[in-house]
């Protein structure tokens, strides 16, 4: 009589236990939607404890400890797979049948004696990854040096924007009432539009198209809040604008620090640092520093990072094209940037 190989005796046994199963309560049926391969680890893992899975291993002349993945789950789909690899997986069903007789091996026997390649990938529903405890520490290694490198880009860009984004901790809200109080010197005669019943724009005007006479010398002096009102105006009125909402803060160090939203970005928010020089008779604009808000932390100047220079200077030239068209009737003579105001000298043209 010729003796039965293993996947015949395993393939016998299943068509064994469908009938059987058949006239039996169907408490042990489970769902067979998933892989064959899928199918037998979480029989394995529903079964068979860590340490008897330990076994199964040892059993097939496998090493546990070399197994790919971790916990019983990792471990049991790795034996799977390199028990097809090895040729035993018809091994590893008839093992686990003689153990759990009371499981229904009966779907995945079949599909192991049809065709046990399928068994070379344990899915969850993609081919099982090597987590090994070496691999899971790269992974790590690698996870936590990108974290700091985060942390301490954000901290040190904090740290190095300082001033600069602190308008964006007590933001400058434009304020048209303000405009009223600007102070002006024309010749010797201090006044504001207040005092000589007028508004801003109708003494800006007087001042830029000629109304007095040439090489007439004019001062202005704003604050913050006046001079963020003034720039918050021509913003609006710009379809061009690349930026809305400014803040200005005019710093102790002479410098001015601009704070807006950004569109082209996403509305980040921006700061830039510029210091202001009078050159030529006009208003010169020098870019020093831009930062870009990454982490949107309110209240405080972590997560700044350096604004890309070509974004820096589209913003530059604008605004700097603003301030020429605006007053092209002067001719700028001296600048001075103090803690919350700026004075500016002219003569007319």
């Amino acid at each position: 009589m010729r003796r039965l190989s293993n996947r015949e005796v395993v393939a016998a046994g299943c068509h064994l236990d469908f009938h059987l199963n058949a006239m039996k309560p169907a408490q042990d049926a489970r769902p067979t939607n998933k892989p064959p391969a899928a199918a037998l680890r979480d029989l394995i893992v529903t079964y068979f404890n860590e340490d008897e899975v330990r076994s199964l291993a040892f059993d097939l002349g496998l090493d546990y400890e070399s197994l790919s993945g971790t916990g019983k789950i990792g471990k049991s789909g790795a034996l799977i797979q390199q028990a097809a690899r090895n040729s035993k997986v018809i091994d590893l069903v008839q093992q686990c049948r003689s153990l759990r007789p009371e499981a229904n091996w009966n779907d995945v026997g079949v599909a192991v004696a049809t065709n046990p390649q399928q068994f070379l990938f344990v899915p969850d529903d993609q081919p099982l990854i090597n987590t090994s405890p070496q691999r899971a520490l790269r992974l790590g290694i690698m996870a936590g040096v990108i974290l700091a490198l985060v942390l301490v880009c954000g901290f040190s860009g904090g740290l190095a924007a300082g001033q600069v984004v602190a308008v964006t901790l007590r933001p400058v809200q434009p304020d048209q009432e303000s405009l009223k109080h600007v102070n002006f010197e024309v010749g010797r005669i201090k006044f504001t539009p207040q005092s000589v019943r007028s508004n801003f724009s109708d003494v800006a005007t007087g001042l830029t198209n000629g109304s007095l006479l040439t090489n007439t010398s004019v001062g202005v002096t704003l604050n913050e809040t006046q001079t963020t009102t003034l720039i918050d105006n021509v913003v609006q009125a710009s379809a061009s604008a690349p930026m809305r909402e400014p803040h200005v803060h005019l710093l102790g160090n002479g410098q001015v620090s601009l704070s807006f939203l950004l569109p082209g970005l996403g509305n980040q928010r921006v700061a830039l640092a510029y210091t202001m020089q009078a050159s030529g008779g006009r208003l010169i604009l020098k870019a020093e520093s831009g930062w870009l808000n990454v982490v949107n932390i309110p209240g405080t100047t972590f997560g700044w990072v350096p604004l890309p220079t070509s974004v820096t200077g589209l913003v530059t030239s604008w605004v700097q094209a603003q301030l020429d068209a605006k007053t092209h009737g002067l001719a700028f003579t001296q600048v001075a940037v103090s803690p919350g105001s700026i004075s500016i000298d002219a003569k007319t043209r």
